[in-house]
């Protein structure tokens, strides 16, 4: 396992990206300040990344609608580098192909989900500094009151918007464990197909193609949304099934089916 992440911290490259991921969403916090230096400064757990209070979205949009590609880069590329150079028959010799299957998998998912939860994490302890004099909510009302007359009617709503700490650490983990899944599918393909048009490609169909649905996958990423668990429950349990579909059929195929 350690020769696995070696190479990807020892990639400048692949370094670069993990910091760019991980300090990307406090960059959202001067954006926010820059915006406001003529306003009220908002309450700060209402005022995260995840949140999508700064006006634009960029950042947002740039982070989370292009996930799977930043971390096909980071942990996907491995597998088709290692089976066009020849090193994948080597490690298969040496560790045995479940083996090796087992440790790309166990990376390509354990690295996106730090990587996020480290990054917004470090976001929500910035903009807990930054705004902690902030008095201004973009729901309306005070702090963690809630008001029945002029807010969503939603149970979640209600839970996220008077526990404002844990409603961004639920959805943190959410969004860190959905981008471990993306990338899992990534590197599953990668370790069959071994063409980056075709596993680029595929992976970023099958994150793009719920991100634009009516009921978008998007809205697993935002705490205080208007939406209830009727909608974001089903949601998250058929993208997590379709990941965990896709990932196990794949790997199956690899083992029993396919050569070196």
């Amino acid at each position: 396992m350690r020769s696995f992440l070696d190479r990807i911290f020892c990639d400048k490259i692949k370094l670069t990206i993990i910091l760019i991921l991980i300090l990307l969403p406090t960059a959202d916090v001067f954006i926010i300040l820059f915006q406001s230096k003529t306003e009220i400064l908002p309450y700060a757990l209402y005022a995260t990344f995840l949140s999508g209070y700064s006006k634009g979205h960029i950042l947002q949009s740039l982070y989370l609608w292009f996930v799977p590609l930043y971390f096909l880069l980071i942990t996907g590329d491995n597998c088709i580098e290692d089976y066009q150079t020849g090193y994948k028959s080597i490690l298969v010799s040496k560790i045995g192909k479940a083996s090796m299957i087992r440790k790309n998998l166990c990376i390509s998912f354990m690295l996106p989900f730090l990587i996020l939860v480290v990054g917004l994490t470090l976001n929500l302890i910035a903009a807990m500094i930054a705004f902690r004099n902030g008095a201004y909510s973009p729901m309306g009302g005070e702090y963690a009151v809630y008001d029945a007359l002029n807010m969503p009617e939603t149970l979640l709503f209600k839970l996220s918007y008077t526990h404002p700490l844990s409603a961004n650490l639920i959805y943190i983990l959410a969004a860190a464990f959905l981008s471990g899944l993306i990338s899992m599918v990534g590197t599953s393909f990668s370790l069959i197909l071994h063409e980056r048009k075709f596993v680029y490609s595929i992976t970023f169909a099958l994150w793009l193609g719920p991100l634009l649905m009516k009921n978008s996958s998007m809205l697993l990423f935002q705490p205080f949304s208007e939406y209830g668990f009727n909608v974001l429950m089903p949601i998250f349990l058929w993208i997590t099934a379709i990941y965990v579909a896709i990932i196990t059929a794949v790997n199956i195929w690899e083992v029993k089916f396919c050569e070196i």
